[in-house]
């Protein structure tokens, strides 16, 4: 069961003289943890927001562990209540990281600021990256519960006797690297030596030394002993409650995510031992607090309040500064422009594969080509034909998916197979004025050849200028329920039992099982697995590499957004999904440009195929020294025949259950029949009932209604 965590609380501190208790004080929090610190936070950046405001606080710093992970959704969040003219805290974008063992939390003032931090967070992550597994040293202290080795300091992440190191940084990285920043320090030991070091850094202007008031043995001490310093070293002392969770009734589960992230079960972590002390907080103080209960809290040091609106207002940098760029093809002489360069090469593609070019297809060309000037893409399709020739060289095979193949452009410069004007395909389903954005090119690629590809982009635009896009991986039912039974002690066959058949979304379900484990269905322990559980699910647990998409930059990555190494060698994530990168363009104006490089396994099925041929006598005498392609391929009858019949394991987009159901009763005969298939057996249309009605009204079985 879940401990009990209270402890007794510090002396109150002494009242304040009533002239500086006359006037109400606003306050800003600038020390704030969301859920992205991964198992160190336990509230989502949107519910920090919407606290924020109920409590009318000024301005809110999201400060996540060792990034800006969440820094989209909370400022997004913040400017969206703000263009409804609801009162809301003003988001500040800041990060805690570990320097020479303390932790110390960055706000960021401006562009120079904000790319500062990037890089520092850059830093951070490849020098963990390169730091060996050390065995662990657990300790607690201020900042909550943490892991501490010789050097660097390291937090668990998985099981056993092993921890990975903790993303840190040396006071000696801080050098060049603190134009746009104000750090809050809050040193444990070697007071004054540390915050002397940091004041060499960053000024006495730009470090203010952090004082907490959680109501636990010790801390005043250790507050006298930091102002102290603080005055002996002309330095100035601000107010901050380290903000774990957004209301106090997170606190349990924050309890429980620190048990999970140090694989130790609470009634372990509650309790101290001979060479460390307890690792869980004492008391739920660490969540948001409105300006007046801070107020009460410092009463006898009203300034520390005063002064968090002071550094918030120094804070204005919001994402819309940021300042993208997609960088200038490979290849592409100094002296030529982007769009000559594309003509050139669009009507070369022409000539190649169409061999005569007509009215239509010349007017075609002359339409999407003024979309392309008109929208600057042209510099965005050369990057796409770069990939195309490198995969040429290679003998890697590729083609495309989704609105591209509607693209003559595409067609011509060998991105795509399938010929649009046969198809009668319409060139706005792949960009349009109306949009005004850059399209999407999903690429997909022989799927045993794609790490080349992707290594060919990190090398032709330069590691510090490419990443991946992340995936967030978050907490499910049967994830929650395992790491949350862990934390309150329950026996491995248990867990197992109960995650193996669990569905949180199935109270009837759980309760079932709960009894057939042996935990009583009204316990205290079931209680509590149930609700945190629960609260747990869709929490962030870690990051995992998207499945293909990849962010290029003219300039360094780290002056948008910065990155690390991913698990796979060779590979490094930026801490934002897909989603983040829609919010970021929609609601900021930036537009992070995601080339996708997917992998298809029969790519390279047909890739096998053509070597093969290509080794028969009777293929030379046809086709020459010329490798065999996918441009201009045409379906044997047969094919269809297969389709019709529903036999199509293998065959990408039309394999599945639902398509070998529905394809004999829709008998397509060309490749528009078998798109209007993969249409029609999708989650919308499909819930609808939408394939049933195609095939009947082309058999001929149900009258066709024109919409007046």
């Amino acid at each position: 069961m879940l401990p009990a965590l209270r402890s007794a609380a510090s002396p109150s501190p002494s009242p304040a003289p009533l002239a500086s208790r006359l006037s109400p004080l606003a306050y800003a929090e600038l020390h704030c943890h969301s859920n992205f610190s991964f198992l160190d936070g336990t509230s989502d950046p949107e519910k920090l927001v919407e606290r924020g405001a109920e409590l009318g606080l000024a301005a809110l710093a999201l400060t996540d562990s060792h990034g800006v992970y969440g820094v989209v959704r909370f400022a997004a969040t913040a400017q969206i209540h703000a263009e409804r003219g609801d009162p809301v805290p003003r988001a500040i974008v800041g990060a805690e990281l570990l320097a020479d063992g303390d932790r110390i939390v960055l706000l960021v003032q401006d562009l120079t600021g904000y790319r500062n931090l990037c890089w520092l967070v850059d830093r951070a992550h490849r020098r963990k990256a390169l730091t060996p597994p050390t065995p662990l040293s657990l300790t607690a202290g201020e900042g909550g519960a943490r892991i501490d080795s010789p050097s660097p300091a390291v937090r668990e992440r998985g099981s056993g006797g092993e921890g990975t190191s903790e993303p840190s940084i040396t006071l000696s990285d801080l050098d060049g690297h603190t134009a746009g920043l104000i750090a809050l320090m809050r040193p444990a030991t070697q007071i004054v030596a540390r915050l002397t070091a940091l004041r060499d850094r960053f000024g006495v202007d730009s470090l203010f030394v952090e004082i907490h008031r959680h109501l636990i043995p010790g801390e005043e001490a250790q507050n006298a002993s930091l102002r102290r310093a603080a005055e002996a070293l002309g330095l100035r002392c601000v107010a901050t409650n380290a903000v774990h969770y957004a209301t106090k009734d997170r606190a349990p589960l924050h309890d429980v995510v620190t048990s999970i992230r140090l694989r130790v079960p609470l009634e372990q972590a509650a309790q101290p031992t001979t060479d460390r002390p307890p690792l869980l907080f004492p008391n739920d103080e660490r969540c948001l607090k409105s300006a007046e209960e801070m107020a009460r809290l410092f009463r006898d040091h009203p300034e520390e309040i005063v002064i968090t609106s002071e550094i918030a207002a120094r804070c204005p940098f919001t994402l819309a500064d940021l300042r993208y760029e997609f960088p200038r093809p490979n290849g592409l002489p100094q002296n030529k422009d982007a769009y000559d360069v594309l003509i050139e090469a669009v009507w070369e593609g022409a000539r190649t594969y169409y061999q005569t070019i007509t009215r239509q297809l010349h007017d075609r060309i002359a339409h999407e080509l003024d979309i392309v000037q008109k929208l600057d893409l042209a510099g965005y399709l050369l990057v796409f034909k770069d990939l195309v020739d490198f995969c040429r060289r290679e003998r890697i095979l590729i083609s495309v998916r989704g609105s591209a193949p509607a693209s003559v452009l595409l067609y011509c410069l060998g991105l795509c197979p399938i010929d649009p004007l046969e198809h009668g395909l319409l060139f706005e389903r792949f960009a349009s004025m109306e949009r005004k954005e850059y399209p999407d090119i999903d690429v997909d690629i022989a799927h045993e050849d794609r790490e080349r590809v992707i290594q060919y982009v990190y090398e032709t635009y330069g590691r510090e200028r490419a990443a991946m896009v992340c995936e967030v991986n978050t907490y499910r039912g049967r994830s929650a329920v395992r790491d949350v039974a862990f934390a309150l002690g329950l026996p491995q066959h248990q867990i197992d039992a109960l995650a193996k058949t669990v569905d949180m979304y199935d109270r009837h379900t759980i309760d079932t099982l709960l009894g057939a484990v042996g935990l009583p269905v009204d316990g205290r322990v079931a209680s509590q697995l149930v609700a945190l559980s629960q609260q747990l699910i869709n929490a962030p647990r870690h990051l995992s590499i998207h499945v293909g998409g990849m962010i290029v930059s003219a300039r360094p990555l780290h002056e948008v957004v910065h990155n690390q190494p991913a698990r796979m060698p060779g590979r490094t994530i930026i801490p934002w999904d897909k989603d983040d990168l829609t919010i970021l363009a929609e609601q900021f104006g930036v537009n992070l440009i995601k080339i996708d490089l997917l992998g298809l396994g029969m790519l390279k099925v047909i890739s096998r195929v053509f070597e093969e041929l290509e080794r028969r006598p009777e293929t030379r005498e046809t086709y020459g020294d010329r490798p065999l392609s996918l441009h201009g391929f045409r379906y044997d009858e047969r094919v269809y025949e297969g389709i019709c019949a529903g036999d199509t394991i293998g065959l990408f987009q039309i394999e599945s259950r639902a398509q070998v159901s529905f394809l004999p009763r829709l008998q397509p005969k060309n490749l528009h029949d078998v798109a209007i298939s993969v249409g029609a057996i999708r989650p919308g249309p499909g819930a609808t009932g939408a394939g049933s009605h195609i095939a009947r009204r082309r058999a001929g079985q149900e009258p066709i209604c024109a919409i007046a």
